[in-house]
């Protein structure tokens, strides 16, 4: 156990060198130690691939001997420690039992994770509408933080020094949330991403359902965190930043999946009445990209058809070329074989013996 505190790698390569026959007693103990951080440290240095990094055979003979019984164990430890890195470890991996992994992170209420098991179960709609429900209850907790900034920034504005060091903790604690809501966001764009193609239909229109779900989603989320008890410009100001961040990001991926008409089409229809504020920026960024890609095309069509012609132009000078021969002799007989080389000189051979090598100077059509 010390051992594993010390340096987790180091400590399972040795385990993968010598103890492999021994390696579920030796993790059935380090589970009863430090509430489970030993076993934790340990397991994840073999399935992450820290190990892999280090040695190679050792790592593989540890993988080939852990069970779907150890898996789940990593799992469940993993969401008691480090709960943000489950949705990444169930994407990347199999190795795990599909619905007692739907159950453990539902009951420890990991959304992203929850969200994504439901998708492989088939439940796509359902795991849109958690990981919907989870951007809002994030936004609202953020909101909340700026309240609470905004409140207390206010209260010691007068304690310079106290006030630095409380400006300190609110950033990091605003980061904080803003960096698990920005992992939200990726999540439900990247179910959107997996399922592009198996929901493309918008009120008897064609269009990517998912994704303008989760477009509306972020536009109306502004009048949801809109504190009418508040006037406060900073607070608004934090928001608005907050969701054009969002916004960027949505549309960023949107934009190789989504085709330009239906993503201005759908932004145009649903706010014809507005000034497209929250758009205006992403709309004239996508322009130009859209522009640019565009005279990228338009370019390379060009430079294909000068290619075309070139080589049509060759081909019909091939076609056209001749060499300059001599008239073969009279003596040559209807048995004999002319080559003729490329410097227009000529070869006759009769029955073994070569008759004459000599330059040519009448055209022969090639």
């Amino acid at each position: 156990p010390e051992l594993i505190k010390l340096d987790a790698d180091h400590a399972a390569q040795l385990v993968g060198e010598m103890f492999v026959g021994k390696l579920n007693m030796i993790i059935s103990s380090l589970e009863k130690m430090d509430s489970g951080r030993v076993a934790y440290s340990f397991l994840d240095a073999v399935i992450s691939g820290k190990l892999n990094k280090m040695d190679t055979v050792a790592s593989q003979e540890l993988l080939a001997n852990l069970t779907s019984n150890h898996h789940h164990k990593y799992l469940t430890l993993m969401a008691n420690f480090q709960p943000d890195r489950v949705y990444q470890y169930l994407s990347t991996n199999q190795s795990y039992r599909l619905k007692d992994a739907l159950e453990l992170c539902q009951k420890r209420k990991i959304a992203d994770a929850s969200a994504y098991l439901l998708e492989r179960m088939g439940d796509v709609s359902g795991a849109l509408q958690l990981m919907l429900q989870t951007l809002d209850t994030r936004l609202v907790t953020l909101r909340n933080i700026f309240l609470e900034n905004d409140a207390k920034s206010q209260s010691f504005g007068s304690r310079r020094a106290f006030n630095t060091k409380l400006s300190t903790l609110q950033n990091e604690v605003t980061e904080k949330e803003k960096n698990s809501l920005k992992q939200i966001l990726s999540a439900v764009l990247d179910l959107c991403e997996r399922n592009k193609n198996d929901h493309v239909t918008l009120e008897s229109e064609q269009g990517p359902l998912l994704w303008f779900h989760v477009l509306d989603r972020l536009v109306n989320a502004k009048s949801m965190l809109r504190d009418p008890k508040d006037s406060s410009q900073h607070l608004s100001a934090s928001i608005s930043t907050m969701l054009s961040e969002l916004l960027l990001m949505t549309m960023q991926r949107m934009m190789p999946n989504v085709s330009l008409y239906d993503l201005l089409h759908k932004i145009t229809k649903d706010h014809a009445q507005s000034d497209l504020g929250e758009f205006r920026e992403m709309l004239v960024s996508m322009l130009k990209t859209y522009s640019s890609e565009l005279d990228v095309c338009s370019n390379a069509v060009d430079v294909m058809y000068h290619d075309i012609s070139h080589m049509s132009m060759e081909k019909k000078r091939l076609k056209v070329q001749g060499s300059l021969v001599q008239e073969c002799p009279e003596r040559m007989t209807n048995h004999a074989v002319v080559t003729v080389t490329p410097s227009g000189k000529w070869e006759a051979v009769n029955q073994g013996n070569a008759l004459g090598t000599q330059t040519g100077s009448r055209r022969m059509s090639a």
